[in-house]
């Protein structure tokens, strides 16, 4: 019996990129359930197996999940991406073990400001902003080599202060952190 197309008002695509945005879909509406289980391996998981770098401000980066990392938007013509405090990260596939570079850029408006940079739940490493620079000057860039296992990993970046927490400094109601300049995983 061949399936009829009004089952599907809304193509979402074939195969993987299909399943993938459906099931996004129903996570956003709160029907997916257990569906978290099923999202690693059908949208994080590279074809092919291959470790691609990951690029946050690229088209064509591996793919990625972001948590509380807000989409890029232009800061006097620098594209930006706010992390959202207390914590924001992401989560990737590898294909197995192995050593890789984390390289990141941000720039914190926090005076005080400490960020703790965790891999997999352990912490490695820690960096105090005691006075920020100018807007987007002075943004700390910073090189760390990670060890990732196979399977999805987590970096998370938290925040001792994000907007709101203890004061607002920000006029905008998001719980604003530090701006993200460049991420990327090699």
């Amino acid at each position: 019996m061949a399936r009829s197309s009004w089952a599907w008002p809304l193509r979402l695509g074939s195969g993987r990129q299909g399943r993938c945005l459906l099931l996004w879909a129903l996570l956003a509406l709160g029907l997916a359930g257990s569906a978290w289980f099923f999202l690693p391996r059908l949208c994080l998981q590279p074809q092919g197996g291959k470790a691609a770098p990951i690029n946050l401000f690229a088209e064509d980066s591996a793919p990625f999940h972001s948590i509380h990392i807000q989409p890029r938007e232009l800061s006097e013509r620098t594209t930006i991406r706010w992390l959202l405090g207390p914590v924001a990260g992401l989560r990737f596939y590898a294909a197995r073990e192995q050593s890789r570079q984390l390289r990141f850029k941000l720039y914190s408006p926090f005076p005080s400001q400490v960020i703790v940079v965790h891999l997999n739940g352990a912490a490695l490493a820690q960096f105090d902003v005691t006075r920020p620079g100018p807007w987007l000057q002075g943004a700390m860039e910073r090189d760390v080599a990670i060890q990732v296992r196979k399977g999805i990993n987590e970096i998370v970046f938290s925040f001792s202060r994000h907007n709101g927490q203890p004061e607002t400094l920000l006029d905008d109601g998001r719980p604003l952190a530090a701006v993200l300049l460049a991420l990327d995983i090699s």
